[in-house]
């Protein structure tokens, strides 16, 4: 009988070769999985390895989500950013103006 290393690296050369990227599974109760683990032979042992990397790549695409996510968060921060800056600037060079004016003209107005 194999031991759980050899298991798996041939679990995982296995989904290598169907071109697995993507898994879904429906929600699989821990003592199920507790109970394929205890269980010494290959089939047990292989269904136990499947539910883990179906949760391990369930936890990547989730990662990935969230990447995206907060790269979204960035690029919408850099944008108020970009307008925060431009109003400063704005008001920057309205006070600039303002000082050039004479006490006279700024009365008239």
């Amino acid at each position: 009988m194999p031991n759980m290393a050899k298991l798996c690296t041939f679990e995982i050369q296995r989904f290598k070769a169907m071109g697995v990227k993507t898994i879904r599974f429906d929600e699989i109760q821990e003592e199920q999985l507790r109970k394929c683990m205890k269980v010494l032979n290959v089939s047990a042992a292989q269904k136990a390895f499947d539910i883990m990397i179906v949760k391990h790549v369930s936890i990547l695409e989730k990662n990935k989500e969230l990447t995206q996510e907060v790269q979204d968060l960035k690029n919408e921060l850099r944008r108020i950013k970009g307008q925060v800056t431009s109003y400063f600037r704005a008001t920057e060079s309205f006070n600039n103006f303002v000082k050039t004016l004479d006490k006279e003209t700024i009365n008239r107005y």
